[in-house]
């Protein structure tokens, strides 16, 4: 076997795509074919022209459906190329709409008819093929697709053919790794990463974070959870702001999503858990003159009355009148035995829900959210009962108490991609 790599190699991290040559049956294929993404004059390497023939090429083994993985596809088949692409379902489903959108955009390498004239073959479909099963895919060549935890239908890809010597050959091509393992499942959608397949005489594993120490927040759920209850807090509770939070569209929003849920159910869904004072979202909420307030804080005061009892109530019921003051038109009842401090006090401890709109602004996010709730679904094809690649943890972190209610919650948080691009949800705070 030859083997030629022509991107994610020689100092860049994008663009992966290996060429194979199998001279015994004169067999050319590659595995990905990806964009160069913001490394060097990118434009003009996507560009060139590929350094084989793309005619020659029979067949591409994907990984997944990352754009520098699959980004080029399009412009595999316009130099010629007529073959299948081999991969998941999922990721078939996934770079298809990825491509779809890149095309859309102004100075695309490609056009949406390309990207239609992409010939995916989902291992999945086919009876001669399985996952983590070594299937035939031309004369004495013989592939294996196992699940990593990098994204939704992601693979590493063992390839095996009959040597010279007629002896079984086999070698690794690793994908993209995500970095859960058994004992910690950092991420929240999938499990961990599969083991490899049979025993590789070699194994090429991508390493472009390899050389880097991680920091907790990036290598503990708990870390990261924390780190996001601060983010929110500071943000949303404390400075009453919209945050905003860029995110690829592809596993990442999804996974943000389940994060926020896990946040805000654990620390800000009750009374007895939230954390921030009631305070309207009114920039004017902390404006008193003096003795005199304005109707925004008067209208908090009433509020947080009425959450007492009726006894506690009536201690309140005589306490305030007008100021005369068209801008701080309330006032203590001279008299009361209530003061300025008693209010800011009364306002300070209470709590009370409110809804917090979640916008997701993209309908591809929306898109890819279909794709990812439907294989987090996925039953096991060999353990009965089990799901094929979900995050066992993700039920009891999402404190869901049975699959009925995960999966209504799941549809709740990635709906079709008609539906209104907002969900609402209830903090006490």
């Amino acid at each position: 076997m030859k083997i030629k790599f022509i991107g994610a190699a020689g100092g860049s991290v994008t663009g992966s795509c290996t060429h194979f040559y199998y001279p015994r049956t004169k067999t050319s294929f590659l595995v990905d074919c990806g964009l160069v993404q913001g490394e060097g004059d990118f434009e003009s390497i996507n560009a060139n022209p590929f350094p084989f023939d793309a005619a020659s090429i029979q067949f591409v083994l994907l990984t997944h459906a990352h754009l520098d993985h699959c980004g080029l596809l399009p412009k595999l088949y316009r130099s010629g190329f007529a073959g299948e692409v081999i991969c998941t379902a999922a990721t078939a489903e996934m770079a298809r709409l990825s491509l779809m959108d890149s095309a859309g955009y102004k100075n695309s390498l490609f056009t949406k008819n390309e990207v239609q004239q992409i010939r995916f073959k989902a291992i999945e479909d086919h009876p001669n093929m399985a996952m983590a099963a070594m299937f035939p895919v031309r004369k004495d060549l013989f592939v294996s697709f196992r699940r990593t935890a990098h994204i939704i239908g992601s693979c590493s890809i063992t390839i095996g053919w009959l040597g010279d010597d007629d002896k079984r050959h086999f070698i690794l091509m690793s994908g993209d790794l995500g970095n859960n393992t058994k004992d910690n499942l950092y991420q929240p959608l999938l499990a961990h990463r599969q083991s490899i397949f049979g025993y590789p005489d070699t194994i090429i594993v991508e390493s472009t974070y390899g050389d880097r120490a991680r920091p907790t927040e990036h290598k503990s759920f708990e870390a990261r959870i924390d780190a996001l209850r601060g983010l929110l807090h500071r943000e949303i509770f404390e400075r009453k702001s919209i945050l905003v939070v860029p995110a690829f569209s592809l596993q990442r929003t999804q996974e943000f999503l389940l994060d926020l849920v896990v946040v805000l159910n654990r620390f800000y869904s009750s009374a007895g858990s939230a954390t921030a004072p009631y305070l309207p979202a009114n920039h004017f909420h902390n404006c008193f003159s003096g003795e005199h307030w304005n109707w925004v804080a008067h209208d908090a005061v009433r509020r947080a009355i009425s959450n007492f009892s009726p006894e506690d109530r009536a201690q309140w019921s005589d306490a305030f009148t007008e100021s005369g003051d068209e801008n701080f038109p309330h006032q203590l009842r001279d008299g009361s035995p209530r003061n300025l401090q008693d209010l800011q006090s009364l306002l300070a401890s209470q709590r009370e829900p409110f809804s917090i709109d979640v916008i997701l602004d993209s309908k591809l996010a929306r898109a890819m959210g279909v794709v990812i709730r439907k294989e987090l679904m996925r039953q096991s094809a060999h353990k009965q009962g089990e799901m094929a690649h979900r995050n066992p943890e993700m039920m009891g972190r999402l404190n869901c108490k049975s699959e009925t209610e995960l999966q209504t919650l799941l549809l709740r948080l990635l709906p079709r991609a008609i539906a209104p691009p907002y969900q609402s949800v209830t903090a006490a705070c």
